[in-house]
């Protein structure tokens, strides 16, 4: 088992390596993506260096490849095609409910100690939810980049069904989250403003 090393104060204590997803629509150098892609290798390059077990769950549907590994900085690290992972298994273009889903399930199994995702989407709602009902043991956590209703509100349309089970999945992911790490104070005050129960 690797085990790598935290500053405590003057002391160095070691500490467990963990087996830990980052699951993302978006990974730079693979399926293009602005913030949350360039997030998710960043985070991957930092755990790695951490001494930490780091595999990518990709959840592009453009990105089909089969499981692959691949350099990202000084790291090799799993890449995991879910579009691959479930070709037999149907879920509309639009079906963002069935994928969380199917996210939940190959996690679930999975078993890692952490598991990273974004709110934009909801691929965490089933997982988080889970975790919160004691079914799993896999510490979840979501960054925020904006959701979809974040983005809805700011472009101010009016929603669709669609749009308000998108949106429900997504905030019910943020509530039932272990942690929330936002890159500002703004998202984390906006969410709050609109009634998200931030854990």
């Amino acid at each position: 088992m690797m085990r790598s090393e935290i500053p405590s104060g003057e002391a160095r204590v070691p500490v467990r390596a963990l087996r830990v997803a980052i699951v993302t629509e978006e990974f730079t150098g693979l399926t293009g993506g602005g913030g949350i892609g360039t997030c998710a290798r960043g985070l991957c390059i930092v755990l790695g260096d951490a001494g930490h077990e780091v595999e990518v769950v990709i959840t592009h549907d453009g990105f089909r490849q089969p499981v692959k590994y691949q350099n990202v900085g000084s790291h090799h690290v799993k890449l995991i095609s879910f579009a691959h992972l479930f070709a037999a298994r149907h879920y509309g273009p639009g079906d963002r409910t069935a994928k969380a889903y199917f996210a939940y399930e190959y996690l679930a199994r999975e078993d890692y100690d952490i598991v990273h995702f974004n709110d934009w989407q909801g691929s965490g709602h089933f997982l988080a939810l889970a975790k919160r009902q004691g079914l799993v043991r896999s510490y979840t956590v979501t960054h925020t980049h904006g959701s979809s209703e974040w983005v809805r509100k700011h472009n101010s349309r009016l929603p669709d069904l669609h749009d308000l089970e998108l949106e429900a999945i997504e905030r019910a992911q943020i509530e039932n989250s272990d942690l929330v790490v936002s890159p500002s104070r703004y998202l984390l005050d906006w969410y709050e403003q609109h009634g998200v129960r931030l854990p």
